[in-house]
Parts: C-alpha cells; structure tokens; sequence
C-alpha cells in the first residue's frame, strides 16, 4: 500500500525550495538537459524507455476508460526521458512537460519525484503538497526503479482534479511490477546492455546460429528433440522475438551471442 510522506519531510522539502528562492508561480523548469545529453540518456535507457510507453499503451488499454492520468518515466538524476498522456489534453496546458527537464527540488520545487529520489523510497503527493501551485492539481506516486540493488529510474503516476483510488494504486504496481520483472533480464554496465542467458539455453542458440537442426542439435548436446523445441520457444518468448531468426538478432545485440565464437 502506498503512504503519504510525512509532514516532516514535506516541511525539510518545502523549507529547501525556500531557501533556493524557487518560484511557487513557474511556468517553466529551472533545468534542463542540453539535447545532446538528452539523446545520450535515452541511448543509454533505450530498452526501458521503449518498454514503459509499450507496457504503458497495454495496460491503459485493458484498465483506464475515461480517467485522466499522466505517466512520468526519468532517469535516476530525475531528468525527464518518456511520458504519456492518458484522456488529457496537454496542449491545453500553459505549462509544457519537455523530456529533458529535471523533476528535481532544485528544477521545478517539492512533488512526487524529488521526494522519491531524497528517500529512495515510494511517496504518495495530494496536489496541494506541491510546492509550485502548477502541480496542486496533481495527485502523484512516484518511485525508484530497482533492478539488482541499483535505481536505475523513477517512475511517476499522476492523476487530476480528484483523489487516488485503490484501482490506480493497483495500476501503478502492476506497471511498476512489469517494468522491474523486464529489467531484471538486463545488466548496465559502461552505458551498454547485456541479457543473461542460462548455458544451455545459450548453446542452443549458438548452434542454431551457424545453421544446425534440431535433430542435429540434439545429438550434439545429448538432450531430446523436444528439450531443444522447448528452449527455441522459451528464448524467443524471452526476447520478446517474433521466430528464432529474430531471437538470434536479438541475441546479437544484447551480446547474448558472441559473434566471434560462432564460426
């Protein structure tokens, strides 16, 4: 169940925004990204960012009818990579949400995601515990994503002009659910990403790369035709690819597959 934040660490966020001398009355974000840092943040979280709009666009789809939400997707310094409007007009909006805007105290005063990355921990916001009067019209929850231990985003569900009931709670952690149990197939390390494959799963692949069938590779591995049939399936549904010639191009790319060992 989600909480509220406190009214202590609402009052510390608040008093900081303060001291800053942040506008109540923006129209605009103090921060932002240049754009060719922007267009390196989303490289760098390209699979993420291409599975929260995709699971996004499914899951309003089955639950929302005629409800107004936005759905915020940042890196972890809070930097503004994806979102998605949901039955809400934002041109009819003065205040435009840009990807590469920071969603920091610093940037745009207290809300849902500045609060998240100081506890890195999930907070509910009412709109009128914002700091800028922009956002009193937002009730919001926000969290870290973290896959193995590390944050390697923030997401935001926010929701206009009433309160956050149980079925949007359920929305977001089911969202939020998909996104990590995804994530968990990806390891980041200098920027790149890499799926971890289980050994035989991997053998598999690598020899149906260089043109071996399936009897051949079941002679080869000592396991049954129906062992390998069940390990094609299972990567390709792994992979989220359409035949086991896409599983492969995928494998290459998220370097399942070394292409110097198959020869």
């Amino acid at each position: 169940m989600v909480e509220s934040i406190t009214g202590e660490l609402l009052k510390d966020s608040w008093y900081r925004c303060y001291k800053k001398n942040i506008n109540k009355k923006l129209n605009k974000f103090n921060k932002y990204v240049s754009q060719n840092e922007l267009k390196k943040i989303k490289n760098d979280n390209n699979y993420l960012v291409k599975l929260f709009m995709k699971q996004i666009k499914l899951l309003t789809a089955k639950y929302v009818s005629d409800k107004s939400y936005l759905f915020l997707l940042t890196d972890s310094d809070g930097v503004l990579m994806a979102k998605h409007f949901c039955n809400y007009n934002e041109k009819e909006s003065n205040f435009q949400l840009k990807e590469g805007a920071y969603f920091t105290e610093d940037s745009c005063g207290t809300n849902a995601i500045s609060l998240a990355i100081n506890i890195n921990n999930i907070v509910h916001l009412k709109g009128d515990e914002h700091y800028c009067d922009y956002f009193y019209d937002w009730e919001s929850i926000a969290t870290p994503i973290i896959v193995n231990k590390k944050v390697v985003a923030y997401l935001n569900m926010s929701i206009f002009d009433r309160e956050i009931a149980e079925i949007d709670n359920m929305l977001f952690e089911l969202l939020l659910s998909k996104l990590v149990a995804q994530m968990t197939k990806i390891i980041f390390f200098s920027g790149q990403e890499k799926i971890i494959l289980n050994e035989l799963t991997e053998e598999i692949l690598k020899l149906s790369a260089i043109g071996h069938t399936i009897n051949e590779i079941s002679a080869i591995l000592h396991i049954s035709h129906s062992a390998v049939k069940y390990h094609r399936s299972k990567v390709c549904d792994f992979l989220e690819a359409k035949n086991l010639y896409h599983a492969i191009t995928k494998a290459i790319k998220y370097r399942c597959l070394d292409l110097k060992k198959i020869e």
